[in-house]
């Protein structure tokens, strides 16, 4: 006979490996779309600081901080050569963009619950790519003006 909870476990399987799929391909589709944009810029949205933990120093009584406490991003940027997004951490008090101190990883490397966690600020990573992309236009269109005008006067008439 079978046993009610093999059957909700097999369920419940189906359902994970179904749910993982799909977040795969929706990161997949962020990514394209970002990349189709074409900004060629790297933005970084800042998620969290990992909270320290302390030990009592034994010859000072003071509390120091026990190990390395880390700032999380995710952002789009170019890695081993391809553009992705990826979920990245420095030092607390480091800049994002560092090339020192930085550990990335495309985001459909990380691990479920940092896909499912950054999830949730995929929304402002697309904003400041929009933003990032209306910056760089500017600048485009001003590079162009200034050509045309250094070359308007040598032009044949």
């Amino acid at each position: 006979m079978d046993h009610p909870l093999k059957s909700r476990l097999l369920q419940a399987k189906q359902s994970l490996n179904d749910w993982y799929d799909a977040l795969n391909r929706a990161w997949q589709e962020a990514e394209e779309t970002i990349v189709s944009m074409n900004v060629g810029r790297e933005v970084a949205v800042h998620l969290f600081d990992d909270e320290p933990e302390y030990v009592r120093d034994p010859d000072t009584g003071d509390d120091i901080v026990a190990s390395p406490v880390y700032s999380h991003y995710l952002a789009f940027l170019k890695h081993h050569g391809k553009w992705q997004i990826c979920y990245g951490t420095v030092p607390v008090g480091w800049d994002w963009c560092n090339e020192y101190v930085h550990s990335w990883k495309p985001i459909r490397e990380c691990s479920k619950e940092q896909r499912v966690e950054a999830a949730e600020d995929l929304p402002r990573l697309l904003a400041t790519v929009v933003e990032e992309a209306e910056k760089v236009s500017a600048e485009v269109e001003g590079a162009v003006g200034l050509l045309k005008e250094a070359v308007t006067p040598f032009k044949a008439r």
